[in-house]
C-alpha cells in the first residue's frame, strides 16, 4: 500500500525536521500499516496493535514523502507488518514493523 503525503514546516521541531510523532503516525500503524492489513481483513475484522517498532534511519524536513505498507503474513488471529517511509530523494527515512491482533468490529 503506498501513501503519499506532505511534511509542513508547521509540524517540524527544530532545524525543520518533522518531530518523530509524526513520521510514526504516518508510516506506521495509523496509515501504511492498516492499510495494508485491511486488504487481508473480512468485513467486519479490525486492527488492534500488539507491538510496533519504528526506527528512524534518517532526519525527514518539510516535503513530500511516501510511504510503502505491507502485510508480510496474515494469521488467523495476528497480522505481521512492515512499513518504509520514503522522502523526496527516495531515501529510507524510517522503519516499522509492527504485530496486530484482528478483531472483530463491536
Amino acid at each position: 500500500m503506498l501513501i503519499s503525503d506532505v511534511v509542513h514546516d508547521s509540524t517540524a521541531e527544530t532545524a525543520g525536521i518533522a518531530a518523530g510523532d509524526i513520521i510514526t503516525d504516518f508510516d506506521t500503524k495509523q496509515v501504511c500499516m492498516a492499510l495494508a492489513a485491511h486488504t487481508r481483513f473480512e468485513p467486519g475484522q479490525r486492527l488492534s496493535t500488539s507491538s510496533l517498532t519504528v526506527s528512524f534511519l534518517v532526519p525527514v524536513t518539510a516535503g513530500p514523502v511516501l510511504g510503502e505498507g505491507s502485510v508480510i503474513e496474515r494469521g488467523r488471529p495476528v497480522v505481521f507488518l512492515e512499513a518504509v517511509l520514503h522522502d523526496r530523494e527516495g531515501r529510507d527515512c524510517a522503519h516499522a514493523s509492527s504485530m496486530g491482533s484482528i478483531r472483530a468490529r463491536t
